[in-house]
C-alpha cells in the first residue's frame, strides 16, 4: 500500500472546444513561420482540442494558406506555403 501513495496524478488539461477570431487570426500568424504543422503542435500551443484542430488545418489547406503533405486519420501532415 506503501508504493501506491507516491503515484503522481497528471492534470487533466482542459482544452477549448471553439475559437474566436482572435485567436484564429493569432493562429494563421503563427502557422506561417513552421516548417512543419500537425494537430498535436495546435493543441499543445494553443490549448484547443486535437479534433478542432485537425478541423482547422484542413479548411486552411482547402483555402490555400499552407499544403497538406500527407493525410492520416490520426494525424494529417502539413507544411507552409512557399
Amino acid at each position: 500500500m506503501k508504493g501506491l501513495l507516491n503515484i503522481k496524478v497528471k492534470e487533466k488539461i482542459e482544452n477549448q472546444n471553439f475559437i474566436d477570431i482572435k485567436l484564429y487570426e493569432r493562429i494563421l500568424k503563427e502557422i506561417s513561420k513552421d516548417k512543419l504543422i500537425t494537430p498535436n503542435i495546435l493543441t499543445t500551443r494553443f490549448r484547443i482540442s486535437c479534433s478542432l484542430a485537425k478541423k482547422i488545418l484542413i479548411e486552411l489547406s482547402r483555402k490555400g494558406t499552407i499544403k497538406m503533405i500527407k493525410y492520416s486519420s490520426k494525424e494529417p501532415l502539413f507544411t507552409r506555403k512557399v
